[in-house]
């Protein structure tokens, strides 16, 4: 193990899912963290309260995406939904925990998904957030223009991990998560960075070349871009601290929520 790694202390790996159709991306990469530290991964399936509220009101429906076809939906039905996704959830689970020889656990519970999320994270190292803005949630998030440090051309590719800089010690934890899975997955990590947020250390970017990593800096970026950036791709991930959240900064674990977009938030 790397002197890095062993600075870096994970010892409960936790993951909260709900029906987001990026349960299985997120899955894969918390565990893989999980097997790489040799740590029990938690996982909690949240049957989120505001889907079943939803599905009492008297216009929500569902659309059959074969035909077409619109018919009422009820709290009945919404809940068969969710224990579906819990019972395939559970299979995939037991499918690659069992390849990766990985420990694990599976609660699940029903209330609002942010709100069991950060309650079960009190005693966490690294949480897992794969949330849904799929077929029965919408939402509307403020985009403003960004100017980056350096372009980039397209979209970046899946399995991109993105990291949040803000040049703070938890910064540091969150961009040696990130390069961790970015060396053991694509080999791809995109640093994201307030204009004027000093660059990592030179220590830092050579660790991060040993890696083998491709990686870039995104300066100028604000939080409230986030969504425009970060959605060209769903299947990545960014990782931040929870240090680095706050009103003050406009990032929150409210906003982190509203981007319907896997997190992983060190601790």
């Amino acid at each position: 193990m790397s002197p890095a790694r062993k600075q870096l202390k994970i010892n409960r790996v936790l993951i909260a899912l709900d029906t987001s159709r990026r349960n299985n991306h997120t899955l894969d990469m918390a565990a893989r963290l999980a097997a790489l530290r040799n740590v029990e991964l938690i996982t909690l399936f949240i049957e989120d309260q505001d889907l079943l509220s939803l599905a009492e009101l008297p216009f929500a429906s569902e659309i059959e995406r074969a035909s077409g076809t619109e018919r009422k939906l009820t709290s009945l039905q919404m809940a068969r939904v969710l224990k579906t996704e819990a019972q395939r959830l559970s299979r995939h689970l037991e499918t690659i925990t069992g390849q990766l020889r990985l420990r694990y656990s599976l609660k699940v519970v029903r209330g609002r998904y942010m709100a069991e999320a950060m309650a079960a994270a009190m005693k966490t190292d690294i949480l897992f957030l794969s949330k849904n803005v799929g077929k029965y949630r919408r939402h509307s998030l403020a985009v403003r223009t960004v100017l980056f440090r350096r372009s980039v051309e397209r979209a970046a590719p899946a399995g991109t991990v993105w990291s949040w800089y803000q040049a703070s010690p938890g910064s540091e934890a969150a961009l040696a998560v990130a390069a961790e899975l970015a060396g053991e997955g694509s080999k791809r990590l995109v640093v994201l960075q307030r204009e004027g947020t000093p660059e990592p250390d030179r220590k830092t970017r050579e660790n991060i070349r040993q890696r083998g990593i491709d990686y870039i800096i995104m300066a100028g970026m604000e939080p409230a871009a986030l969504a425009s950036v970060l959605q060209q791709v769903r299947d990545n991930l960014l990782v931040v601290h929870a240090a680095d959240l706050s009103e003050e900064d406009q990032l929150t674990t409210a906003s982190l929520e509203n981007l319907g977009y896997p997190v992983a938030v060190v601790f």
